[in-house]
C-alpha cells in the first residue's frame, strides 16, 4: 500500500506574506501562548535555529532581528482548508495530521488518474502556488512524511525501497514528537535516526516512557518488509509460492539472534520464504496442480503485515498470538 503526504512547511509563515509580502526574506516569528509561556506557533526559514514549539524567549535569543507576528488562526484554518478541499475534489480520501500536513491513501486512486506519477502530479498541482507543497510517497504514513521533507518545494520525493540506509542519516527532528522530546534526545547525543534506532528499545522507555517505545520504532522503520512471489516451489507431496524478502530474512536472522541457544538444528538450515497452498498430498496431485498454476503464474509484490506465534500440536499448526 503507498501512501502520499502533502507537507506545506510553515503554512501560517506563507500565509502571512501573501497578505504582507514585505515579510518575504524576514526572519519571522509566530507565537501563540500568554505571557511566559509563549512559543512558537512557526517561523520562517530566515529565523535560524527557531523551531515550532520553542520558548518564544529563546526564540528570540536565538535570532534576536526576528520580526514577531501576531498569530491569525482563522485564517491559516481556513488556507488550508482550501487547499484540502482541493484534493478532495479530485476523488482523494484525505486525512489531515495536522495544519499543513495531510496523508492521502495512493492504492486504488491511480487508476483515475492514468497512473501514480500522474496522480501526485494533480495533487500537486491543486494547491495554490504560493504555499509550494511538497509530496512524499512511501510505504507508511511516517515514510510518506519523511519524504515529503526531502522533496524540493512544489515536487514529490519518493522514498527508496531500502528504507534503513535512507533513514539513518536523517535529523531526529523528523519525528512526530513534541519539541522538547527532541532537545531531551539532543541532550543524549542522540541526533540522527540512526543513532536512535542502534538504542535498545528498553533504554529508551526508561528516559522518555511510553513514547520511547515509539521512537524507537519509528526510528528504526518498523514497516511491514517488501517480498515478492517469485514462482512456485516443490514441496514433494505440497505445493507452494517461492517468496523473495530481504528484509523478511534480515529479520529471520536478528530473531535467530535473540533465540541463540533456543532453536533447534533444522533451524539452522537455509531459509526459504514460501506460502504452502497444498500439503499432504499424492504426489500425482502435486505434480497436477504445480502444472495448473504454473500455466498461469505471475509475478507480484506485497508486503508482511505481522508476525504470528504458532505452536505445533497434534500435526497442526495451532495460532497462539
Amino acid at each position: 500500500m503507498q501512501f502520499a503526504c502533502l507537507l506545506i512547511d510553515q503554512l501560517p509563515v506563507k500565509s502571512e506574506v501573501q497578505r504582507t509580502p514585505a515579510l518575504a526574506g524576514r526572519p519571522v516569528i509566530i507565537a501563540h501562548g500568554a505571557g511566559s509561556r509563549r512559543v512558537v506557533l512557526d517561523a520562517s526559514p530566515h529565523a535560524l535555529g527557531v523551531q515550532p514549539g520553542m520558548p518564544l524567549s529563546e526564540a528570540l535569543s536565538q535570532c534576536k532581528g526576528a520580526l514577531l507576528v501576531e498569530p491569525d488562526p482563522a485564517h491559516y484554518r481556513d488556507v488550508f482548508d482550501h487547499a484540502l478541499d482541493a484534493i478532495e475534489a479530485l476523488g482523494a480520501d484525505v486525512e489531515e495530521e495536522d495544519l499543513g500536513h495531510a496523508t492521502v491513501q495512493l492504492t486504488g486512486l491511480e487508476l483515475l488518474h492514468g497512473g501514480e506519477q500522474q496522480l501526485i502530479d494533480d495533487l500537486i498541482a491543486a494547491i495554490p502556488r504560493f504555499l509550494a507543497p511538497r509530496i512524499g510517497v512511501g510505504s507508511s504514513k511516517f515514510v510518506a512524511s519523511v519524504a515529503a521533507h526531502q522533496a524540493k518545494p512544489g515536487r514529490d520525493y519518493r522514498a527508496p525501497s531500502d528504507l534503513q540506509p535512507f533513514l539513518d542519516s536523517l535529523p531526529v527532528e523528523l519525528l512526530p514528537v513534541p519539541w522538547q522530546t527532541i532537545a531531551k534526545l539532543h541532550g543524549f547525543g542522540l541526533r540522527s535516526l540512526g543513532q536512535l534506532a542502534r538504542m535498545p528499545i528498553g533504554a529508551l522507555q526508561a528516559q522518555f516512557g511510553r513514547e520511547g517505545k515509539l521512537l524507537g520504532e519509528l526510528a528504526s522503520q518498523a514497516d511491514a518488509p517488501e517480498a515478492q512471489v517469485t514462482g512456485l516451489m516443490d514441496l514433494g507431496r505440497g505445493t507452494a509460492f517461492l517468496l523473495d524478502s530481504p528484509g523478511m530474512a534480515a529479520l529471520h536472522e536478528r530473531l535467530a539472534e535473540r533465540l541463540h541457544g533456543l532453536t533447534q538444528q533444522k533451524d539452522a538450515r537455509e531459509l526459504r520464504l514460501h506460502i504452502t497452498v497444498q500439503n499432504k498430498v499424492s504426489r500425482e496431485d502435486a505434480k497436477s496442480l504445480q502444472a495448473e498454476l504454473g500455466a498461469q503464474f505471475q509475478p507480484r509484490s506485497f508486503r508482511f503485515k505481522g508476525f504470528g506465534l504458532y505452536g505445533w500440536d497434534s500435526e497442526l499448526w495451532n495460532f497462539e498470538r
